[in-house]
C-alpha cells in the first residue's frame, strides 16, 4: 500500500433555487426536520466509491452536481441552459458522460466531460432525443438511448467512446430503453414492451443474441429500469407487479439473480411504499441499492421534491441521503429505521460503509495528488503493518518521512482499484475492513535514473471507530509486478 512500506426520461418536478457559494452549495439543512426545496435525481456511483453524481435543481435549472463522500460537499460540474442530466462514470473515473441539449438548444444529445466539469465536449448531433448514456467497461464504448421525435420508439445505439461509429442496435418496432453493461462487457441490459408490458432483455453490443430475462413477472406488469451488480451475479431492476392500490406509488426495487432466481423485493416496507421510485444504481461495494424518487403523496407536483435514497442488497426500509449538507464529515442524515438482527440501525451499517469507502477513495487521491496529510489525517497514531513477512507497529509520524519521500520520488499516472473493494463492518460497529486491488501505473524517480513501474497491490486494510471517526489502525499488503 505504501511502496516500499437508470431510468425513464421524463421531465423533473418543479424547482426552488438554493443559495450557491463558490463552486460548493448551501442548502437549507434543518438537521433532517426539514426537506430541502429542490430536486435530485438519477444518482451513480464513481467505480471508486468517491464520488456520487446527480442531476439536480438547486440552482433553478437541472444541472449535473457531486457529492465528494469524503468531505460530504456538493460540487456543481455544468453550467448550461437546459436540462443536464443522467451522468455516468467512466470505469476509470476520469470522464462523464451525460445527456444535455446545449448543443443546439433543441436536440438532446450525449456528452463527456472530464469528471471535474471541464472540457465538455459533445459526442452525438442527432435529431430528437439522444441520452442514458453508459460507459463499457473498457471504456472504448457508450451506449445510449435515442428517438427522432417524440412520436417515434427509443432505439439503444452504441457508438466508440469519442462519438465515432455509431451503430443503433434496434429496430425501432418497440420501445427499447435504458441501456446498461454488464460488468465483463459481453451483453447490454435493457427494458423493451416488445411483448406488450415491459420486460427485461439482454443482447450483444452488435444487437445479435437477444434474450429476455426470467423475472417470474406476472401478466400486465412492468419490469424497468435494471441494473447489474458489480459482481456481475445479481440484477436490480423497477417493477409494478406488486401495486399498493393507492394509484401513485405503485413501483418497488427488486433484486433476483442474473438467472432470474433469488427474487427479492428490497421496498416493500412501509417507508417504501411512501415513495415513487425513479432510477436503479448499485453502491460500488454492491451492498445497497441507490435511487431516486419523491413523496407517494397526492399533493400537487410543485410540492413534491425528489431526493436521493439507498437500500440495503438484503433489503429494509431506504435512507434518505442528505445531499444538502457541505460539512466535513457530517452524517448523512436518514429516517431512524428498524434495527436488524444484531441490534444495529440500517442507516448506521450503510452509513459505516460508505465512511470505510471514502476513506479507501481518500488513499488512492492522496497517492495520485502526492498529499501526504490527506493520507495522514485517516490514520490513527500508532499502525500496525504486515508487510514481506514481517509485522511491524509504528508510531503514524515515526513513518511520515519515509512516505514523504517516497510520495517525492514517484509519480503515479494511475492508482485505482481494479475491482470493487470488499467492505465489512463488524456486527457492534466498532471495527472495519476494505479489501481492495490497486493497480499503481507511473515512474520513480532516483539518483539511479528514472524507471518505469506498473505493480498491482492487493491489501487489506483495517480500521477502527474513535471519537473523531473513522481512523485506519492496521495494513496487510502484497505485490506483483505487471510485466
Amino acid at each position: 500500500m505504501w511502496g516500499v512500506v437508470s431510468l425513464v426520461c421524463g421531465a423533473l418536478l418543479g424547482a426552488a433555487a438554493a443559495s450557491v457559494t463558490g463552486a460548493e452549495v448551501a442548502a437549507p439543512d434543518g438537521g433532517g426536520s426539514a426537506a430541502p426545496y429542490f430536486n435530485d435525481s438519477y444518482p451513480q456511483w464513481s467505480h471508486g466509491g468517491r464520488w456520487m453524481a446527480f442531476t439536480s435543481d438547486r440552482f433553478g435549472d437541472p444541472e449535473i452536481v457531486a457529492l465528494d463522500a469524503a468531505s460530504r460537499s456538493v460540487i456543481r460540474l455544468t453550467e448550461s441552459p437546459g436540462r443536464d442530466a443522467h451522468p455516468s462514470f467512466s470505469h476509470d473515473d476520469r470522464r462523464i458522460a451525460f445527456q444535455t441539449p446545449r448543443g443546439n438548444g433543441t436536440d438532446t444529445n450525449v456528452w463527456v466531460m472530464a469528471a471535474d466539469g471541464t472540457d465538455a465536449r459533445q459526442l452525438t448531433t442527432l435529431a430528437g432525443f439522444a441520452g442514458v448514456p453508459t460507459f463499457s467497461p473498457d471504456d472504448r464504448k457508450i451506449a445510449f438511448q435515442w428517438r427522432v421525435a417524440p412520436a417515434a420508439r427509443w432505439r439503444i445505439c452504441v457508438m466508440q467512446a469519442d462519438g465515432s461509429n455509431m451503430q443503433v442496435l434496434t429496430d425501432g418496432s418497440a420501445n427499447c430503453q435504458v441501456p446498461v453493461w454488464s460488468p465483463d462487457g459481453n451483453r447490454l441490459l435493457f427494458f423493451s414492451d416488445r411483448g406488450g408490458p415491459n420486460r427485461l432483455f439482454t443482447m450483444a453490443d452488435d444487437g445479435g443474441a437477444l434474450r429476455e430475462l426470467q423475472t417470474m413477472a406476472p401478466s400486465g406488469a412492468n419490469d424497468m429500469v435494471g441494473a447489474w451488480s458489480p459482481d456481475g451475479r445479481r440484477i436490480a431492476f423497477l417493477s409494478d407487479r406488486d401495486r399498493n392500490g393507492d394509484g401513485v406509488s405503485e413501483t418497488d426495487i427488486y433484486v433476483m439473480t442474473t438467472d432470474g432466481r433469488a427474487l427479492r423485493c428490497l421496498t416493500e416496507g412501509a417507508l417504501g411504499a411512501e415513495l415513487v421510485k425513479q432510477s436503479v444504481a448499485w453502491a460500488p461495494d454492491g451492498s445497497s441499492v441507490y435511487f431516486s424518487g419523491h413523496s407517494a403523496s397526492p399533493k400537487p407536483a410543485e410540492e413534491l421534491w425528489s431526493g436521493i435514497y439507498s437500500v440495503a442488497a438484503t433489503g429494509g426500509d431506504p435512507m434518505r441521503i442528505d445531499t444538502s449538507s457541505g460539512a466535513a464529515g457530517g452524517a448523512w442524515r436518514g429516517h431512524d429505521l428498524k434495527a436488524d438482527a444484531r441490534g444495529r440501525p440500517a442507516n448506521e451499517r450503510s452509513a459505516d460503509r460508505e465512511a470505510l469507502l471514502a476513506a479507501h477513495a481518500a488513499v488512492l487521491r492522496a497517492h495520485r495528488e502526492d498529499d501526504l496529510a490527506a493520507w495522514l489525517a485517516i490514520e490513527a497514531d500508532t499502525l500496525t503493518l504486515g508487510n514481506r513477512g514481517e509485522i511491524r507497529r509504528i508510531a503514524k509520524q515515526d513513518g511520515a518521512a519515509g512516505r514523504e519521500a517516497y510520495l517525492e520520488q514517484t509519480e503515479f499516472a494511475v492508482y485505482q482499484d481494479r475491482v470493487p473493494p470488499a467492505v465489512t463492518v463488524s456486527a457492534d460497529g466498532t471495527l472495519g475492513w476494505v479489501v481492495a486491488q490497486v493497480e499503481a501505473q507511473g515512474v520513480r524517480r532516483t539518483d539511479d535514473g528514472v524507471t518505469p513501474l506498473h505493480d498491482v497491490w492487493v491489501w487489506v486494510e483495517l480500521y477502527q471507530r474513535r471519537p473523531e471517526g473513522w481512523r485506519m489502525v492496521g495494513n496487510v499488503s502484497n505485490v506483483r509486478a505487471v510485466e
